[in-house]
């Protein structure tokens, strides 16, 4: 099984005079992994430190917000404004989830998790599990 992802957050209204842009930013405000969000914080601010490596971790947390918004209509990390904190802190709100489907609870709490290193990255073989329970 394969899923992609696609992050439409590059589309963006220019003014008649402009025809491109730049940013620094990588993914959609609010489903970013985040490993991804602090080292951005800081280039804005002028620091030099690098980001860090990027790997398909970062895929994994976002298909996890991806997962849960599909079937709560929620975002697990919670309103548009206090995304980024509640990621940056690891403040999942899964409860709904867990009350409604446990198995897909845990898939999320696995690609959410705040250290990347406790994310599965054997995601897909969990989402398969995760739709044959539901058919």
């Amino acid at each position: 099984m394969r899923i992609k992802l696609s992050d439409m957050g590059l589309a963006k209204k220019l003014s008649n005079e402009r025809s491109s842009f730049s940013t620094n930013s990588m993914g959609t405000i609010g489903w970013q992994a985040p490993e991804m969000i602090a080292p951005l914080a800081n280039l804005e601010k002028g620091s030099t430190v690098p980001l860090p490596r990027i790997t398909k971790k970062v895929d994994i947390f976002s298909l996890g917000c991806v997962i849960h918004y599909v079937l709560t209509k929620k975002h697990p990390f919670g309103e548009h404004y206090e995304r980024q904190i509640n990621s940056m802190k690891g403040l999942a709100q899964i409860t709904a989830l867990d009350i409604a489907d446990p198995i897909a609870a845990d898939l999320v709490r696995r690609c959410v998790a705040l250290n990347s290193d406790e994310r599965s990255d054997r995601a897909s073989s969990y989402i398969c599990e995760l739709f044959l329970c539901l058919m």
